[in-house]
């Protein structure tokens, strides 16, 4: 089958978020689903972030986020089907009026696109076995508390019930079944995908 070309975006950027969009319409004229997974932490004490830091957080976590979804849900209104779903984090459930950015654009999202026939939904994974929490445990564990490799996760992984810290499959499982038909009469809705560290 086709593939869409060029296949390296800056996900972090509204102008990239047109580009992607546009391909992958030119490509295969249409656009069903939508998995907004770009995400990435730079761990710094909070006396030590700089403004560097905090902008590339923010572009890519947060503007990212809601120029994907924007992008998406146009081709979507126009096409009158389409599945947006983002990949959130137990720290916009658990962490109270904190919540985090996916979370609360699918959120808002949600009851806009509806009307058209679009579902918006969340996945908030606990703490999954990738890159991005082997980085904090390497720059927090290891390089600010002098823990050994792995000693940091190990150590966040170990109050989750299930008694094992998530793989990348327990939370695409949830996001294959959301962009299902299966799933179709479900948006606005967060799936909390951590082995029960949160539960509600």
């Amino acid at each position: 089958g086709s593939t869409v070309s060029s296949g390296i975006y800056d996900a972090s950027k509204a102008a990239e978020a047109q580009r992607l969009v546009k391909e992958v319409v030119d490509t295969f004229s249409r656009l069903d689903i939508m998995v907004n997974n770009a995400g990435a932490i730079k761990p710094q004490p909070f006396l030590e972030v700089t403004e560097e830091v905090w902008d590339w957080s923010m572009d890519l976590n947060l503007k990212g986020v809601y120029f994907h979804m924007q992008e998406a849900a146009k081709f979507m209104i126009k096409q009158g089907s389409g599945t947006i779903i983002n990949i959130a984090s137990v720290a916009g459930i658990a962490g109270g009026m904190t919540l985090s950015p996916p979370y609360a654009a699918s959120k808002a999202a949600a009851a806009k696109m509806a009307e058209h026939g679009i579902t918006v939904n969340s996945v908030a994974p606990g703490i999954v076995d990738t890159a991005f929490n082997w980085t904090i445990d390497s720059e927090i564990g290891v390089d600010q508390l002098n823990m050994k490799p792995g000693e940091q996760l190990a150590e966040r992984a170990a109050p989750v019930p299930l008694g094992r810290i998530s793989q990348p499959e327990d939370v695409s499982n949830v996001v294959a079944f959301l962009a299902s038909p299966d799933a179709s009469y479900i948006t606005g809705e967060t799936i909390v995908v951590s082995g029960g560290l949160v539960m509600r």
